[in-house]
């Protein structure tokens, strides 16, 4: 498991020093030892000399619970980054009660556990003018079935025929039957459909 803080205090920038422009985040590498005591602080990313000083020595008055392998506390090295936060330019003193122009209030760090980020929102965008698209293609041809074709006397004629079941064969979607002999009509289909005897 491990080191969890129990105990923590933010980090000030020393006095005199100008107010931020920006946020600035610092991280430092410790070590957390079986006491959960940190020791040995190290600087990972920089703020400056001015500000990883101060999140030093509010670091140092930090406790831990250490971490533990198997129920046993050991020692282990974090990082623990400090936020130092800008803080906005304040409005200019008017009146009588106005001790001094230009006030501001000094930046101060949040700590945390975890890389500090935080959420900005998408910049706006104005919304895109509509753009005119033209689509060209080639009409599909249209769907023929079996009553769209035409046999003409020509062709009909043409090969000889048996008799006048094999010349409704000729037609596109008519199938003829002889099912039950020549003592009865032939059987019919027209598209699939029974249409009898005729």
């Amino acid at each position: 498991m491990p080191p969890r803080p129990l105990s923590t205090a933010p980090a000030t920038p020393p006095a005199g020093l100008p107010p931020l422009e920006r946020d600035v985040t610092v991280v430092l590498l410790v070590t957390i030892d079986k006491d959960g005591k940190p020791s040995d602080i190290g600087v990972a990313e920089s703020g400056g000399a001015p500000l990883d000083e101060a999140a030093t020595a509010a670091l140092r008055t930090w406790l831990f619970s250490p971490a533990t392998r198997d129920g046993h506390a050991l020692a282990s090295r974090i990082k623990v980054p400090f936020r130092f936060v800008a803080s906005p330019p304040s409005p200019p003193a008017t009146g009588p009660q106005a001790d001094h122009e230009g006030a501001s209030t000094p930046a101060r760090s949040a700590p945390a556990l975890a890389p500090a980020a935080r959420e900005t929102p998408p910049p706006r965008r104005e919304r895109d003018a509509p753009i005119e698209v033209d689509v060209r293609g080639r009409r599909p041809p249209e769907s023929r079935n079996s009553s769209d074709f035409t046999l003409d006397r020509e062709l009909l004629v043409a090969a000889p025929r048996r008799d006048a079941a094999d010349l409704l064969s000729a037609a596109p979607g008519v199938y003829v039957a002889k099912a039950e002999g020549d003592a009865v009509a032939h059987e019919i289909f027209l598209r699939g459909f029974d249409a009898a005897h005729g």
